[in-house]
């Protein structure tokens, strides 16, 4: 598994993989332009895109606007390690993540988030968002190996 900056060519397979989510309110030009603005990060996996993370960086904090991992790479670490990538150093992070999304919310806790309020019809009528922030001073020192981009792993199941 390779985790790199993403790329312009990279963009339609991200537009393809953010359409599976069913939460784009999206036209493509505008996730293209919203790509572009923040900072991305993909996860390539046999050649293919497994998963990206798309952060928006703020003068003390980042937040993470997705997360999104190819169905057919999930509950491969590929979350986590996209949560990983270097771009994610020293800064306070804040995320939303549908209440019923108990994997994410576990792996989100996991990494040291924990829930600070919540955001009611956020994802639509009945479907709250969990805010949560990382409260230690940043996910690089819950990690012991040095942080390099891009950075690759042989495993890729």
């Amino acid at each position: 598994m390779l985790i790199r900056p993403h790329h312009d060519d990279d963009l339609p397979a991200l537009w393809m993989l953010h359409q599976k989510t069913g939460l784009s309110p999206f036209r493509n030009s505008e996730f293209t332009a919203w790509v572009n603005q923040n900072m991305a990060w993909v996860a390539v996996c046999e050649g293919q895109i497994a998963g990206f993370v798309l952060i928006q960086d703020a003068p003390d904090h980042q937040d993470v606007l997705l997360l999104v991992v190819a169905p057919l790479y999930r509950r491969q670490g590929i979350a986590r390690r996209l949560m990983q990538t270097p771009l994610t150093l020293k800064k306070q992070m804040f995320i939303e993540v549908e209440a019923t999304n108990t994997p994410a919310l576990s792996l989100y806790q996991s990494l040291g988030f924990k829930p600070i309020g919540q955001r009611r019809d956020y994802y639509g009528p009945n479907r709250h968002a969990i805010v949560m922030r990382e409260l230690t001073k940043g996910l690089a020192e819950r990690f012991e190996r040095p942080r390099r981009a891009p950075t690759e792993s042989p495993e890729c199941n």
